[in-house]
């Protein structure tokens, strides 16, 4: 006998599907509203008797094929399948929703967070980019960890595109992702980076300890990414 106990996976397209049924507003046409009426009033008009009910259940029957439909769309790769740099870059986008973390006491040069076994570097001193806030998301069953960095003139050594507002550094947990043909490659002391373009953003990603790396940021030159990727990329 097979064992049919729903796996988390399957609990989550559940979940899925339940949402996107629940959230589906489709207007129906007045003829639909009407059949509905009579149904619920138990009493058929002989008028329109024979074009009601047909319509309702052909709405039903609409109604249960696209849940099927979303079902196989859902379920059709388990839920399990590795995001794209892309989509994970996405993430280094959004809104930061913890604090910023501190330069490591310990090591320094580094900050006191990091992922997959990676550590954040530390660049306020160098660089003059100081972290400002992080995030961690989850996307094809992949961690994201992401550190926010924003550019000062403060105490910096070497200075690079002090104006720019924000650049986001996300580590993605789990095996490295695949190396995105779009973009060029760019190599520096023997670490190749590829570089890419998202919407306005500029992306560089590369591979760490077998984990994949991103830097993004808009208004950020794809030099000033490369270089600060470049430090302390292996």
């Amino acid at each position: 006998m097979s064992d049919t106990t729903p796996t988390e996976a399957d609990l989550e397209t559940q979940r899925a599907t339940a949402a996107l049924v629940g959230g589906i507003d489709v207007r129906a046409p007045a003829s639909l509203h009407y059949a509905v009426r009579e149904l619920s009033d138990g009493a058929p008009r002989p008028r329109r008797a024979w074009s009601g009910r047909p319509l309702l259940a052909g709405a039903v029957g609409s109604l249960a094929a696209m849940i099927v439909a979303l079902v196989l769309l859902l379920g059709s790769d388990g839920g399990a399948s590795a995001p794209t740099v892309l989509q994970a870059s996405a993430l280094a986008q959004r809104p930061a929703t913890q604090s910023a973390p501190g330069e490591s006491t310990s090591a320094p040069g580094r900050l006191a967070i990091s992922a997959a076994g990676i550590p954040y570097p530390y660049w306020g001193a160098r660089f003059g980019w100081h972290a400002v806030g992080a995030r961690t998301d989850t996307i094809g069953g992949r961690t994201v960890t992401t550190v926010f960095y924003s550019s000062s003139s403060l105490g910096a050594v070497r200075r690079i595109a002090p104006t720019a507002e924000r650049i986001g550094y996300a580590i993605v947990g789990g095996p490295a992702l695949a190396v995105p043909t779009a973009g060029h490659t760019a190599t520096w002391h023997g670490v190749p980076f590829q570089v890419l373009r998202s919407g306005e953003a500029t992306v560089v990603t590369w591979r760490r300890a077998g984990h994949t790396c991103i830097l993004i940021g808009s208004g950020v030159s794809a030099h000033t990414l490369l270089t600060l990727a470049n430090w302390q990329a292996t």
